[in-house]
């Protein structure tokens, strides 16, 4: 006699190996790599793991697995790990000041530029963009005739996320005096019918 049944196919529960779980900061979010130990797979099959718990800036924490993509496996109990996010060498780096826009017409008056951003650049090494937070940044003379104006940058608390920033160019401890290349260009200006520059 056959008796009608239901079978049950439970996930297979598998085993995550982490990865870059020693990370440098570098400005954006970041968190390490869960994957899971390939010997726990079926045949061919593919398994993505999720993880949470991203961070920016430098110190130690802990990151969470929370979702596999294939539903025939299921995490297990332990799904997380620490990690941490060093701080970042900016041995060879230089500090630049980008100004928008990067040239004024002359007016006579006071005209700066309407924005200030600070980057860390290195030759072979892609840039470093501090998030506006951690940094405050001024020109250190008002800018009225044609040429070009310091800007001064002062790192704030944020600048446990910099090692060695001492390295920097130019050389010194924050605030740093770099240059920003703001030029103002003489523009003709018609006063009593005569073009004046």
């Amino acid at each position: 006699k056959f008796v009608k049944g239901t079978l049950t196919i439970n996930p297979k529960t598998v085993t995550l190996n982490w990865e870059n779980t020693k990370l440098t900061y570098n400005g954006s979010e970041q968190a390490p790599v869960a994957v899971v130990t390939p010997s726990d797979l079926v045949g061919s099959d593919e398994c993505e793991v999720t993880v949470t718990g991203a961070k920016t800036n430098v110190g130690t924490y802990t990151a969470k697995a929370t979702e596999l993509s294939n539903k025939n496996y299921k995490l297990p109990a332990a799904a997380t790990t620490t990690f941490e996010i060093k701080a970042l060498d900016l041995t060879g780096y230089d500090l630049v000041v980008e100004c928008e826009p990067s040239e004024n017409p002359y007016t006579g008056q006071v005209n700066p530029p309407t924005s200030l951003t600070a980057k860390f650049t290195k030759s072979g090494s892609d840039d470093i963009v501090p998030d506006s937070s951690e940094y405050t940044i001024a020109l250190t003379a008002s800018p009225v005739e044609a040429g070009s104006y310091d800007a001064k940058v002062t790192l704030n608390s944020n600048y446990t996320n910099y090692a060695d920033t001492a390295a920097a160019s130019p050389a010194g401890p924050p605030p740093m005096i770099i240059s920003c290349l703001c030029s103002i260009i003489y523009s003709p200006k018609i006063m009593n019918n005569e073009y004046l520059f």
